[in-house]
């Protein structure tokens, strides 16, 4: 069972040019090949990229030969709003009741999607071949001095601590344990 349509969309991307490649496996039949009634059933859907029919009547088994076969199909889409809108939808030519009643919509295994340009988005700037990133150097060096930070802080707190607890006496030696000894008052009158 899936659902008659499908929208993927791929937010917050620089405008330009962009290789999408949508990848399927034809599942939820029986192969066509065993000519029995539940391999009758058809997965048929119409394929959209940024609003742009890309492939009408698509279906997967048949393009992948057979059903439990991957296929994978590319498209070059145009960003320019900086988002990209993937629709499959089902046009009702395929299945609703074989081999169980049903939508037998549109199925998509996964979607890869890369541009042929160095990005510009804020705060990333784009590196040289043969240079290297110093974020690695700076997180290497920044993590451990902040964790023997935190080791002495705790250190210097706990040893502080510990000597509130110790009383010395008048000779300047330390009493490591004081003991309260309960004091008990009692009135006599008249005598």
């Amino acid at each position: 069972m899936s659902p008659e349509s499908l929208r993927y969309y791929g937010l917050g991307l620089d405008n330009g040019l962009y290789n999408v490649s949508l990848f399927f496996v034809g599942t939820g039949f029986d192969a066509r090949s065993s000519q029995i009634w539940e391999s009758l059933g058809r997965r048929v859907f119409n394929i959209y990229i940024q609003g742009s029919l890309e492939l009408k009547d698509f279906d997967i088994s048949k393009e992948a030969g057979g059903v439990e076969r991957a296929i994978r199909k590319n498209f070059v889409a145009n960003v320019s709003e900086n988002y990209l809108e993937i629709h499959l939808f089902w046009a009702r030519k395929g299945t609703c009741c074989i081999p169980v009643q049903g939508c037998y919509g549109p199925l998509i295994s996964a979607i890869h999607v890369a541009s042929d340009f160095v990005s510009t988005v804020l705060g990333i700037l784009p590196s040289t071949p043969g240079e290297k990133s110093k974020l690695g150097l700076i997180i290497g060096i920044a993590v451990p001095v902040g964790g023997v930070t935190l080791i002495l802080i705790f250190a210097v707190f706990y040893i502080k601590r510990r000597s509130l607890h110790h009383i010395h006496d008048e000779d300047g030696k330390s009493i490591t344990a004081v003991v309260e000894v309960p004091v008990i008052y009692s009135l006599r009158i008249g005598q």
